[in-house]
């Protein structure tokens, strides 16, 4: 349902007629009168408008009232939707719920409101919009139990941000599972355990001997164990779940269909650490993953495994950030490879030691590492792999051959040696980093990168915080989209 005022009220009163032509009375109905308000200071288009019965049952079809800018008042802007519900409703209570949303989706404020609806009236009822925002934003914040950024029931967090009976969730925004294939494991739980919410397990490799549980939940925490997955699983981590090891490596995939998500790799005091995937047809996605520090290459691909790495942070890995050897292919987007390698390593941020038909690097941060030689330090290229959209800078002075070694587009690559060059729409600029490699607002990195590399699916639509792309006339090159 999608109006503005005026047109939505002729409709409510034209059911209301069409009902008394029918051989109705005027009775035959109940409905809501939404008044709805919010400041004027708040760049909101449109308010989408919920409601459901007291035993959190639809009540009406999701609204949308598009923000007429003539209701607008010195301080307030205020806007009424009115809803024609079937008599049958009358005496039950609606809860209503509001999200003022501005031109890009994102809400800015919301509000709430309940009624008891009656026979042949439409029940007033008020939603001031507030900034704060708690409820459906994807922070758990308050007493909420959790916030998958929604406010749909039966996902496993409900509309009002609890978890439903059944239902184990973790991380923000939250991701809900079914508790009979869910393993949760707590590191400071009672050993063994047994997976449930009540009662943990205490270990990850305990959890992953479970034939039942096809997804793990990692509570916040330091898993002192190395940990070798050999079946299909995805582990869902909260902040904070570290796993730490002085094995080096300190995570082996070496079989099945994995995805790992928001888990902290690393060794301890400079020994052991990094992550391996491996394995004929294994099939790995890592997300919101930190590899580093360790004492090893961060994280190494081989065999015939299928590899994603998508808005991760690789650093101070001695070895050095990303090693890929793997004939099956490989996307790597939105992360950043900084301070990796030492004077003595074979590479630096990424070495690409395989290219097939189905790679690609784009919207990668590599900076600040470094290698035995200086050329190596950025990306060793010893296959022509995609690279698209990627900042490769202060990683040593990129040589003539290092640079025509990869497949650099939209890049900003560098300092270039006197007599290296790069292909038309690459260039070499100091990208003007922020401490932690953002961007900063002057940085020659905005609006740089492929114009049509979103269109065609090959750059991610948001960066590594999750902001989305393009926030000007084009895509940003590097891991951060500057606002």
């Amino acid at each position: 349902m999608r109006s503005r005022t005026p047109a939505l009220a002729a409709l409510t009163l034209g059911l209301v007629a069409a009902a008394c032509e029918s051989g109705g009375t005027e009775a035959d109905y109940t409905g809501v009168t939404l008044n709805m308000a919010f400041p004027v200071t708040l760049p909101i288009t449109e308010l989408h408008v919920d409601g459901v019965y007291e035993d959190e049952t639809s009540a009406m079809p999701h609204g949308v009232v598009e923000v007429d800018p003539a209701n607008a008042g010195t301080t307030w802007h205020r806007e009424q939707l009115i809803m024609f519900l079937d008599a049958a409703a009358t005496g039950r209570t609606v809860k209503i719920h509001v999200d003022g949303k501005d031109a890009d989706g994102g809400i800015q404020a919301t509000a709430d409101a309940q009624v008891t609806l009656k026979l042949g009236y439409f029940v007033v009822a008020t939603a001031t919009l507030t900034t704060d925002v708690r409820c459906g934003n994807g922070l758990i914040e308050a007493d909420e139990a959790c916030d998958d950024g929604g406010r749909q029931e039966g996902d496993g967090c409900s509309a009002s941000c609890d978890i439903e009976s059944g239902f184990v969730c973790a991380r923000a925004p939250s991701l809900c599972t079914a508790a009979g294939v869910t393993a949760v494991v707590d590191p400071v739980a009672s050993c063994p355990g047994n997976g449930t919410d009540a009662t943990p397990f205490c270990l990850m490799s305990r959890a992953l001997e479970a034939p039942w549980a096809d997804v793990l939940v990692l509570r916040a925490g330091d898993y002192e164990e190395a940990i070798r997955i050999e079946r299909d699983v995805v582990v869902h981590a909260e902040a904070g779940a570290r796993l730490i090891s002085p094995d080096s490596p300190a995570l082996v995939v070496s079989a099945g269909t994995v995805k790992v998500e928001g888990l902290a790799v690393r060794g301890i005091s400079r020994f052991g650490g990094g992550v391996v995937v491996q394995g004929e047809d294994t099939d790995v996605s890592l997300a919101h993953m930190t590899v580093g520090p360790s004492s090893t290459v961060g994280v190494t691909v081989l065999d015939n495994a299928l590899f994603a790495l998508d808005d991760s942070r690789l650093t101070q890995n001695a070895g050095g950030g990303l090693a890929l050897d793997t004939r099956h292919g490989y996307v790597v987007k939105n992360t950043f490879i900084t301070e990796n390698g030492d004077p003595g390593a074979a590479f630096g941020g990424v070495w690409i030691q395989q290219a097939p038909t189905n790679a690609l690097l784009v919207n990668l941060t590599v900076a600040e590492n470094q290698a035995a030689d200086p050329a190596q330090g950025g990306l060793r290229c010893e296959a022509p792999g995609e690279v698209l959209n990627t900042i490769a800078w202060s990683n040593g002075e990129v040589s003539a051959a290092a640079a025509a070694a990869c497949a650099y587009a939209y890049s900003d690559v560098g300092p270039l040696a006197a007599d290296a060059t790069l292909p038309a729409g690459s260039f070499s600029e100091d990208p003007d980093f922020t401490d932690d490699h953002h961007l900063e607002p002057g940085s020659p990195c905005l609006d740089r990168g492929d114009p049509e590399s979103i269109d065609r699916g090959d750059a991610p639509s948001t960066d590594y915080d999750g902001d989305p792309r393009p926030q000007g006339p084009n895509i940003d090159v590097g891991a951060d989209e500057a606002g």
